[in-house]
């Protein structure tokens, strides 16, 4: 007999171990797989030679497990070694910065992410400005993120044009206005050399002023439509022009909005005003105030909020239920960023209960008399909000009649 002996190898799994990116500016903040860190123990992070400008962290896929920053802000300065050392820590809110102007050429950088102790080396050197093109970045484009973290090309409408050596530069788009309904900040596709915002949160752009910028400063938020920017590197400021959303009165007695009297009047996009005060709207029963052109208002009732309460502001919604108002309506004033609404008018009552002593109204013959004041200071409105006082003679219908500031409904026959 022969026997043999055989013996049996195992092969053990390969060791994986977490991934760590580095993840910026220069990237899109994405997790790219050429901005993989290389670890042979998954203590210790090494990446090879690339070009860094702008701001970064070192993080893994979904910023979860691992999100290395500083404890405050910190420019990379690197000695006359072309060394740099610092700590970081998981969880370090703040970015490693280049400083503005310049460029790392890096031939490495380890990482240990037990101690957090980082170790760039490379040199640094001064970047041509003209090479970093200021772009529009806002909701309206994800911010560009997506594009830029892909490398698909950026869309020209985007990028700033100078004609001036970088002084200024103009996004022209009077020929396809961009409708905007959100928040946006003029940066390079690595905030490396431009990125501005403003100084003040939750800050709304005005047209036709000049706005003053902050470096690495909050997003600009505006809603309307912008046909053209204007940045002045120099002087610091960003000019926006365009238009802002136009607010109309839409009820169920208004069928021709081309009557600028419908139309809210606003200097500054946040504030929309109606003056009906020489001319009151009677009776407008179900009514909103909603943007006809591009969609970004329609507002109705606030939660909560089931009746129109006068000369005190009220809650209103974007989307929000209709409004309804029985009486007449004087003036209205909307905060479309505090989402308010105040209401000036007058409840109506039937002309015969006005109590008004030695005041009596009264209709005959298509005429509205009154008697125990002067006729010259009643005021006739029809349902659809017009001065008709002038027809008084020739009336047939409901009206509202403004005597002695008091509004009451009177029906008058022929």
């Amino acid at each position: 007999s022969y026997k043999s002996d055989v013996t049996t190898y195992t092969r053990e799994a390969p060791v994986t171990y977490d991934a760590i990116y580095l993840r910026g500016g220069l990237n899109g903040w994405a997790a790219l797989d050429e901005y993989k860190g290389t670890t042979l123990d998954g203590i210790t992070y090494t990446w090879g030679e690339m070009s860094i400008s702008g701001e970064f962290k070192f993080a893994d896929a979904d910023w979860s497990t691992y999100n290395f920053g500083t404890g405050e802000t910190s420019e990379i300065v690197l000695d006359e070694e072309g060394n740099f050392t610092t700590t970081l820590y998981n969880g370090g809110l703040n970015n490693l910065v280049v400083p503005s102007g310049t460029s790392l050429s890096i031939t490495s950088i380890t990482l240990n992410i037990e101690t957090g102790e980082l170790a760039i080396k490379g040199t640094s050197g001064e970047v041509d400005p003209l090479s970093y093109i200021p772009l529009f970045r806002g909701t309206v484009n994800g911010y560009l993120d997506d594009v830029i973290s892909s490398g698909t090309i950026i869309d020209s409408k985007w990028k700033g044009v100078t004609t001036d050596n970088g002084a200024t530069y103009t996004w022209d788009w009077s020929d396809e206005p961009v409708v905007m309904d959100g928040a946006f900040l003029i940066a390079d596709s690595l905030y490396a050399y431009h990125h501005y915002g403003v100084e003040e949160q939750d800050y709304y752009a005005v047209l036709n002023q000049s706005i003053a910028l902050a470096a690495k400063g909050s997003d600009i938020n505006f809603r309307g439509t912008i046909s053209k920017l204007v940045l002045d590197t120099q002087a610091g400021t960003l000019t926006v022009s365009g238009s802002y959303p136009a607010i109309y009165f839409v009820s169920d007695n208004i069928s021709d909005l081309t009557d600028s009297k419908w139309k809210g009047v606003s200097s500054d996009g946040l504030t929309y005003t109606w003056d009906w005060e020489d001319s009151p709207v009677a009776k407008p029963g179900n009514f909103r105030l909603t943007d006809t052109e591009t969609s970004i208002f329609d507002f109705g009732y606030g939660e909560g909020v089931e009746k129109v309460v006068l000369d005190e502001a009220f809650a209103v919604l974007n989307g929000g239920s209709d409004l309804y108002f029985d009486g007449t309506i004087t003036s209205l004033t909307l905060d479309v960023q505090n989402n308010t609404l105040i209401v000036k008018g007058s409840t109506v009552v039937n002309a015969d209960e006005n109590l008004e002593q030695n005041v009596k109204l009264y209709a005959e013959n298509g005429t509205v008399y009154v008697e125990g004041a002067e006729e010259e200071t009643i005021t006739i409105i029809d349902l659809t909000g017009n001065d008709v006082t002038d027809m008084n003679g020739s009336l047939e219908g409901i009206y509202i009649v403004k005597v002695n500031d008091e509004f009451l409904k009177l029906k008058v026959t022929h």
